[in-house]
């Protein structure tokens, strides 16, 4: 029986695997889709039993809809949002929030002031791992945490699918800044970014890799490394389809009483064939009997049961802000070569404001 009824804004490769969640979630039915490219917007529609909506406008008041997931470019994430909120309903956007801190701040606003549900899909908190990651951490088996060193390098194929579109920060160290903020739960107190640039600068100006110290005010750091490094030979896609290829993801979180780490280079499984080694993706969102599984399914779900019962959800709209800010920090950073100072003033890991500090 159906008593959600969800649209889909956006149809690329996210919307896309947000369309089958959606469609294959007990309890609700995708009701229509809208994308500016009919011909995605026609296959995700086709794949799902949904309608094709016209319109942003259509789809938001054409559908009797309760929720709407939102899987645009970040860059426009800000009108659909608003258009929700203005209508009442629930919504899930894809991370990062917004390309500026800004417009991710209007949208905060807005779903507040509606008293709509507005969740971010920052995926790793629906990881297991990382969720027991955390778990392990506020329960204190590792005692106070000292040092983080997180890495995030994907295939520079993904840099080049953004041509020149997509920054190394917003796309992967967002992911970890995300994550650091659900471990520390406060802001770091200074930000120190630096660059390296390679093919991806030279052929669309933005850095090939980024790395950023996050020092906090108890003494203890944290180093997110973030790149477009991996050659197409890292796991390149062939048959099986569903063997999508990951990257070179880790992390370490040292504390004064021990350790807790996560390697999710190969994913526990691991393929060799004639052309190389082959290490899918298994934990996000794996093919699991013909349906989509894994972290993004536990999502979807959680943002369906946030629908139902009015609960505030794991990764809010201000938890995701906090994000877009100190990606904006590093930004800043990079821009000046300075350390920034970054003022708490907000509880629960909302960075707050930036100012540049000379070094």
């Amino acid at each position: 029986m159906t008593d959600l009824r969800i649209g889909l804004v956006g149809c690329g490769f996210m919307g896309s695997l947000h369309a089958a969640t959606v469609a294959q979630s007990p309890g609700a039915e995708l009701a229509a889709v809208f994308d500016t490219n009919l011909q995605s917007a026609q296959r995700a529609a086709e794949a799902s039993g949904a309608a094709v909506a016209e319109s942003l406008e259509d789809l938001i008041g054409g559908y009797q809809l309760d929720g709407v997931v939102i899987a645009t470019p970040d860059a426009l994430h800000l009108e659909p949002v608003l258009e929700a909120a203005r209508a009442g309903l629930g919504i899930l956007v894809e991370k990062p929030l917004a390309s500026g801190v800004g417009e991710a701040r209007k949208m905060v606003a807005a779903c507040e002031e509606a008293g709509v549900v507005l969740m971010v899909g920052h995926i790793l908190r629906f990881e297991t791992a990382y969720a027991n990651l955390r778990l392990a951490a506020k329960e204190g088996v590792i005692g106070r945490i000292v040092n983080v060193f997180a890495r995030r390098h994907a295939m520079r194929s993904e840099a080049e699918r953004f041509e020149g579109a997509g920054h190394v920060v917003d796309y992967l160290a967002v992911h970890d800044f995300d994550i650091l903020a659900w471990l520390h739960g406060r802001s770091p107190a200074l930000v120190f970014a630096s660059a390296a640039r390679g093919p991806i600068t030279e052929r669309w100006g933005t850095p090939d890799v980024v790395v950023a110290t996050l020092e906090y005010d108890d003494g203890s750091f944290a180093v997110v490394e973030s790149g477009w490094t991996l050659p197409e030979a890292w796991s390149p896609q062939r048959k099986p389809r569903e063997w999508s290829p990951f990257g070179d993801v880790r992390i370490d979180v040292f504390g004064e009483e021990g350790m807790l780490s996560i390697d999710l280079r190969s994913m526990n499984l691991v393929g060799v064939d004639a052309k190389g080694w082959r290490m899918p993706e298994t934990r996000h969102w794996p093919q699991l009997h013909g349906r989509v599984s894994g972290a993004l399914r536990e999502e979807v779900s959680h943002f369906l049961d946030c629908l139902r019962s009015g609960r505030e959800p794991v990764s809010t709209g201000r938890t995701a802000l906090a994000a877009v800010e100190l990606c904006a920090a590093v930004h800043s950073s990079l821009r000046n070569g300075a350390r920034v100072q970054v003022s708490d003033t907000h509880a629960g890991g909302n960075f707050g404001e930036y100012q540049e500090e000379a070094r």
